[in-house]
């Protein structure tokens, strides 16, 4: 099963500037609200985070292992070769460890079940985001076919005072005030979702993301 965010996206030679720090603080500011909310760009970056640290922890890497793991990152970037492997390897960890606060799994997967019995599920997805005045969990577990519960939890204000709402394009599937905590939308159909996030009329935030078979089923 996969999750996926949908936003447009920066191309290769604006995520190699970001990379190499030629950005202004303006575009750069605009690049980490974009990371912080899109899930493919964050992917590739978590994958290629711990292919490059592995790599950088070794004491002698063969160059094609690192040369691959910093094209995952940086695309079609010019210049890696000048700076040395070493130096690309390091300047893009330190840049990729910024966004594991995010702590966001990509694809269904076994999860900790964060309980007394710290069990595994099957199927389960769990994102956190960190909006203006609330930080939310929205946890996505899959119940059968092409189905799923979504359960969002939220934290950071007074919780029972949230509005959960999920829409369907223009179109409104429910909407719940957060009660013990959280909000439960149930047997929800596999396809393209948005959550909004108000209090009193006031909107203080949105996730949009697609639930979707992957490869694997």
């Amino acid at each position: 099963m996969e999750l996926m965010a949908k936003e447009s996206c920066p191309d290769e030679e604006r995520v190699a500037d970001y990379l190499e720090g030629r950005l202004s603080a303006e575009d750069k500011e605009a690049m980490d609200a974009h990371l912080s909310e899109c899930e493919l760009c964050l992917e590739e970056l978590v994958i290629a985070g711990k292919a490059i640290r592995d790599a950088a922890a070794l004491p002698a890497v063969p160059s094609g292992v690192t040369e691959g793991a910093v094209r995952l990152v940086v695309g079609r970037t010019t210049g890696i070769t000048k700076k040395g492997v070493k130096e690309s390897i390091a300047a893009c960890a330190e840049k990729i460890s910024d966004f594991f606060r995010y702590s966001i799994p990509w694809r269904w997967q076994h999860a900790t079940i964060r309980s007394s019995r710290t069990a595994a599920a099957p199927d389960l997805v769990i994102v956190r985001k960190v909006f203006k005045e609330i930080e939310a969990e929205i946890e996505i577990e899959k119940t059968g076919q092409d189905k799923a519960h979504i359960r969002v939890k939220a934290g950071g204000r007074d919780k029972n005072g949230i509005r959960v709402t999920l829409k369907k394009g223009e179109r409104e599937i429910s909407s719940q005030l957060l009660s013990g905590g959280y909000a439960l939308f149930e047997d929800i159909p596999f396809g393209r979702y948005e959550i909004v996030f108000s209090t009193n009329g006031s909107e203080l935030g949105t996730y949009t993301f697609e639930i979707r078979e992957s490869r694997n089923g």
